[in-house]
């Protein structure tokens, strides 16, 4: 799914520092968010909650990865800022992920 919105939505094929950006953000968010749902046999976040430590550090990783498109860092990473209309969708592809 992310393939396709990159691609064919935002026209990644012509920009490729968008597609590893997008590719970037939305990895690191669904391989930190997913540690949520290995951990225990009931439904994360309404069922059951992570210790704090666990949740101030999944924060701060997904905090640090949606800020360093926007970074002074982003040109050296070989990023770019995300268009306004990426991060709606990249919600939808997280909660079906962890759904």
């Amino acid at each position: 799914m992310t393939y396709f919105i990159l691609f064919l939505i935002f026209d990644a094929w012509t920009k490729p520092e968008l597609f590893h950006t997008g590719w970037f953000v939305e990895s690191l968010l669904s391989q930190t968010l997913i540690v949520h749902v290995i951990r225990t046999g009931k439904i994360p976040f309404l069922e059951s909650r992570a210790s704090f430590p666990l949740l101030v550090t999944t924060v701060a990783i997904c905090c640090v990865g949606i800020w360093l498109p926007y970074s002074s860092l982003a040109v050296s990473l070989g990023f770019t800022a995300l268009p306004g209309a990426y991060w709606p969708l990249l919600l939808l592809i997280l909660a079906g992920y962890i759904g």
